[in-house]
């Protein structure tokens, strides 16, 4: 008994070297307040840029390489506080996530690499103002700013890029990061600095298993992205760190049980625990599934100017719960819902009811689809004008919200704490993200099953005991 002790202890001690070793990781930038900057960042190009055409990001693509590159390598980036506009830094931007290529590809195009600093949103326009002359005077033919509206159609310049990086493909992939990201805990305080330890913990791992292939959990991803968004210092620290710069690779996506991707997810987490002694996984931190924009039908504008300019006498007409079979693949059913596949063979058997919203003229408004599946553990509401579906909700657990803790038990970011019986729905329109709605039982007292055949059993706070229903 006591050598087993002695073994436990050891691996204790050994669990808690490694996390000390990590926490004690050398970094040349502040990670925790540049991800949140970078997050604003993400932002912003999510507003405006998630709808630009193929002709846009292609334009864009011809200015960062024949006048922004050339134009960085001729000043010092950081030293003179310039930005390029923000159809060309996106371009940047991705390219900076595969760091290797960026190096070779910045060396071969203007002969080094250029630096670059995530900034804070206020420091955006003065940087670029201090660039507009410089541009101006290199390229006088060439607007600084675009109008990223432009359709297909339009004319713009063609290019065929010189970079080895497929950078087109890089920019279509980066696009749906930040709504990996997006929900309100990543700008928690205590919820990057927690990201912040675990992705020194990631780099350890890295350093322990130098051969293999780590996946990141997305609170560890925006940390990674944000270093790289460094990359002199980026490439420096890893060299401290690792002995060398460590690559980023995008291009793994699918996520199929026996892909890349998979199990190399699965690998990540195996490790992690044998080397640290705790999950892999976090609260919040999770793949979320694709994001809606434009996956749903936009509400007809006619429609919402009848509703707003009058007062309108409604009723619903509700529906009964009726068994159903939903595939779980087929998009046309659910909505943009992420959803697991279901083992081969088993089908996805649901209860749904549709309820219908009419006016006082009986015409339909409305319909409203709820769906249960029990073989999914997923609950949705969808919302139908004209057959087409415009938003939809669905639950969401801990793989999207994180716990009270990991934010400090702040209510200004979302969490969920299933302790209390908390459960959780997303509400999402064509545009993403419209909310998140947390609803949990108030005065609920577990009841007491009955007994098939047994008149009905009931529990009595008076006397403590259990009473017949005469």
């Amino acid at each position: 008994m006591g050598e087993m002790n002695q073994k436990v202890l050891g691996l204790q001690w050994q669990k808690h070297q490694a996390k000390a070793e990590a926490a004690a990781l050398p970094f040349g930038v502040d990670l925790i307040n540049r991800a949140n900057d970078e997050l604003e960042f993400l932002e912003a190009v999510d507003r405006i840029l998630f709808q630009c055409s193929d002709a846009v990001i292609q334009n864009a693509i011809r200015r960062y390489e024949q006048c922004w590159l050339p134009l960085a390598a001729r000043n010092d980036v950081i030293r003179t506080k310039i930005a390029p506009p923000l159809d060309v830094h996106w371009v940047w931007h991705c390219h900076m996530l595969s760091p290797y290529d960026y190096e070779m590809d910045c060396r071969q195009l203007v002969g080094k690499t250029i630096d670059h600093a995530v900034l804070p949103s206020s420091e955006f326009a003065p940087w670029r103002r201090n660039c507009l002359p410089l541009w101006q005077n290199s390229y006088p033919s060439e607007p600084f700013d675009y109008d990223l509206n432009i359709s297909r159609e339009v004319h713009l310049p063609t290019h065929e890029s010189r970079c080895t990086y497929d950078l087109n493909a890089a920019v279509r992939r980066q696009a749906n990061f930040f709504y990996q990201v997006s929900l309100p805990h990543y700008r928690s305080q205590t919820f990057l600095e927690t990201a912040f330890s675990r992705y020194k913990m990631f780099l350890n791992l890295k350093k322990t298993n130098p051969r293999e292939f780590l996946v990141p959990c997305y609170d560890i991803d925006i940390m990674w992205h944000t270093h790289q968004l460094h990359p002199l210092i980026y490439k420096q620290d890893c060299v401290e760190i690792l002995g060398k710069m460590l690559n980023h690779d995008d291009t793994v996506t699918d996520r199929n049980p026996d892909s890349k991707l998979a199990l190399a997810d699965k690998n990540t987490r195996t490790l992690w625990n044998e080397l640290y002694g705790t999950y892999f996984a976090s609260s919040g931190a999770m793949y979320r599934g694709m994001p809606s924009h434009n996956r749903l039908k936009p509400l007809d504008s006619r429609f919402m100017s009848a509703i707003e300019r009058s007062e309108l006498l409604v009723s619903i007409e509700t529906g009964a719960f009726i068994g159903c079979v939903m595939p779980e693949n087929v998009e046309q059913l659910w909505g943009p819902i992420p959803l697991p596949s279901l083992p081969e063979g088993q089908s996805n058997d649901c209860i749904a009811a549709t309820h219908r919203l009419r006016n006082d003229s009986s015409q339909l408004l409305l319909s409203c689809r709820i769906c249960h599946s029990r073989p999914l553990s997923m609950s949705a509401v969808q919302i139908f004008h004209s057959d087409e579906m415009i938003a939809v909700s669905h639950l969401i657990g801990t793989e999207q919200l994180p716990t009270p803790d990991l934010v400090k038990w702040d209510s200004k970011y979302p969490s969920l704490n299933f302790k209390e019986g908390q459960r959780a729905m997303l509400i999402k329109d064509t545009e993403g993200d419209w909310g998140v709605v947390i609803g949990e039982w108030k005065n609920y007292r577990k009841g007491v099953p009955g007994d098939r055949g047994r008149k009905q059993v009931y529990y009595s706070n008076a006397t403590k005991a259990f009473h017949e229903n005469n």
